[in-house]
């Protein structure tokens, strides 16, 4: 039927029928289905991250969906890493491959020969985690330097028992803060004059302490702020959102000082791809202006990036009406509701996240694995008062 397979990819908004043209073409052209979702990797909240059904995948087979433990680290790397052999497999086969989005960022890595780094390249080299460590550490900094700001303010206008709960929960957060910040840089230093393999181990486990530490002072800063701001509620989530911005446009003065050109391009709060930039300029001593710049100079490169990697590539980008689509969505709602959406995060909660949350250096660390999920991080209070 074809002289070469092409690859087919679905792109498109939520709900807007990707999943049901993927099954059509799956079923009409001999095909499989490749899902380039990072959440729907994760074994677990299936109704919450919208996987496909039993009888959905019954139509025609599915790949990476449903095979990772929900605590485990999944990047566009370890996607791109699964995805191509996948392809060509498929394609080798006369089989139709047909990518849905999904998460476009692992599709790009598909489509073009983008910055996108072997994951293997630099086994023993500490210094990428070693860059988000310092990150992380520097806005645990940040978020000490804003509550103990509360302090010159005056809090006599609250009541004696009032002031007292803040000052005690100021207290807390600055002296824990504190000795998490001292520990991890001392760990930080040692691991980094290490040359040992196995300690870059030790460097993903402290950078994941790190950011769990991050992830409880927040919690802890919204806590104080419900606080001492009881006389205007919106007030909280305005200075929590200032606060971690002061905090962010620090790390982006950093990226600044190394690669002015990518800094010129990245929004302060583009916090991950900030980021990655430092993450690069540390592990090979070059800008990533300079190797985006390489890549586009390459054959076939473009302003995008690199060369495209498939010669036959067809992409599919559906539109709906927004009232259509606004409908469809609102009916997702109501079926996901139907379908155990609540009993889901119940169950998935007190499976993995209550003793997480139990561990003080894993408090509330929803910035990794499933746990980033929309709809489930959301229901953090519903969850932990139950």
């Amino acid at each position: 039927m074809w002289n070469r397979v092409p690859l087919v990819v679905i792109l498109g908004p939520t709900g807007v029928g990707k999943t049901k043209l993927s099954l059509e073409l799956a079923k009409r052209f001999s095909g499989e289905i490749i899902s380039a979702d990072s959440m729907q990797v994760y074994k677990g909240l299936d109704v919450v991250t919208n996987k496909a059904t039993d009888e959905e995948r019954a139509v025609a087979p599915h790949h990476l969906l449903d095979f990772l433990d929900p605590l485990k680290k999944f990047t566009v790397v370890h996607f791109r890493n699964k995805a191509l052999p996948i392809i060509r497999n498929l394609q080798a086969e006369k089989k139709l491959p047909v990518v849905v989005g999904g998460t476009h960022y692992y599709i790009e890595s598909l489509l073009w020969d983008i910055l996108v780094e072997d994951e293997d390249a630099t086994p023993a080299d500490n210094k990428v985690d070693a860059v988000t460590a310092q990150a992380n550490i520097d806005e645990l900094q940040g978020w000490i330097d804003y509550v103990s700001s509360l302090k010159a303010e005056k809090l006599s206008p609250l009541t004696r028992n009032t002031q007292l709960d803040a000052e005690s929960k100021i207290a807390k957060i600055e002296k824990w803060s504190t000795e998490c910040i001292k520990e991890a840089t001392q760990s930080l230093m040692t691991i980094q004059e290490s040359a040992e393999v196995e300690s870059q181990t030790d460097v993903e486990r402290l950078c994941d302490t790190i950011a769990a530490g991050v992830a409880r002072v927040r919690l802890e800063v919204r806590e104080l702020l419900g606080v001492v701001r009881t006389e205007l509620s919106l007030r909280v989530d305005g200075e929590m959102k200032s606060t971690q911005e002061e905090i962010n446009k620090k790390l982006h003065s950093k990226l600044k000082d190394v690669d002015a050109e990518t800094a010129s391009v990245l929004h302060h709060n583009s916090r991950r791809k900030i980021l990655r930039a430092l993450q690069i300029h540390a592990s090979k001593g070059v800008k990533q202006s300079q190797l985006v710049d390489a890549q586009r100079s390459k054959d076939g490169g473009s302003s995008h990036g690199g060369p495209l990697r498939f010669k036959d590539a067809i992409l599919f980008w559906i539109r709906c009406e927004e009232d259509v689509l606004d409908k469809r969505l609102d009916d997702r709602v109501d079926d996901m509701m139907n379908r155990g959406l609540v009993q889901e995060l119940l169950n998935f909660h007190k499976s993995y996240n209550e003793e997480r949350l139990k561990n003080m250096d894993s408090s509330a660390a929803y910035t990794q694995g499933i746990f980033q999920s929309i709809g489930f991080k959301e229901f953090h209070a519903y969850l932990t008062l139950l």
